[in-house]
C-alpha cells in the first residue's frame, strides 16, 4: 500500500515530464512539446520515455526513495492508477513562465517545475 502511495504522489509530481524539448521553437513551445509527448508515453504505456525527461536530480530523488526498483516501475504504478481520460489531461499545461534555465507551470495536479539541462527541458520533482 505505501508502494502505490508513493507512486501516485510520484505521478503526481512527475504530472507532465515528457520526451525531451528540442532546439526548434520558443521555451514556452519546448516545455508544451514536453508535456504533449509525455501525455502520448503514458498513453501507450512508454514508462521508459517518461524517464528518460527527468532532470538528472529528480532521478536521484527517485533512487533516494528505495520503495521501487526503477524508475520505470514507479511510474507504472502511478500510471496505473489513472484512467484512460486522465491520463489524455497529464499534457494540459497553463501559464508556462520562463525565467533563464528553470520554469514553471500550471499542471493537472498544480504547478510543476521545469531545467534546461544541455539544452533540452526536463521535468523536475516538486515536494
Amino acid at each position: 500500500m505505501k508502494r502505490m502511495a508513493v507512486a501516485v504522489v510520484a505521478v503526481a509530481l512527475l504530472g507532465v515530464a515528457g520526451c525531451g524539448g528540442s532546439d526548434s521553437g520558443s521555451d514556452e513551445e519546448q516545455i508544451q512539446a514536453l508535456a504533449d509527448q509525455y501525455e502520448q508515453a503514458a498513453l501507450d504505456g512508454d514508462y521508459s520515455a517518461a524517464c528518460d525527461t527527468l532532470s538528472s536530480e529528480a532521478m536521484a530523488q527517485i533512487n533516494d526513495l528505495q520503495q521501487f526498483d526503477s524508475c520505470e516501475e514507479l511510474v507504472e504504478a502511478g500510471l496505473s492508477s489513472l484512467s484512460e481520460s486522465q491520463k489524455k489531461e497529464l499534457g494540459n499545461l497553463s501559464d508556462i513562465q520562463v525565467d533563464g534555465d528553470t520554469a514553471t507551470a500550471e499542471g493537472r495536479d498544480g504547478q510543476i517545475s521545469f531545467i534546461k539541462e544541455d539544452g533540452e527541458w526536463k521535468a523536475q520533482l516538486d515536494g
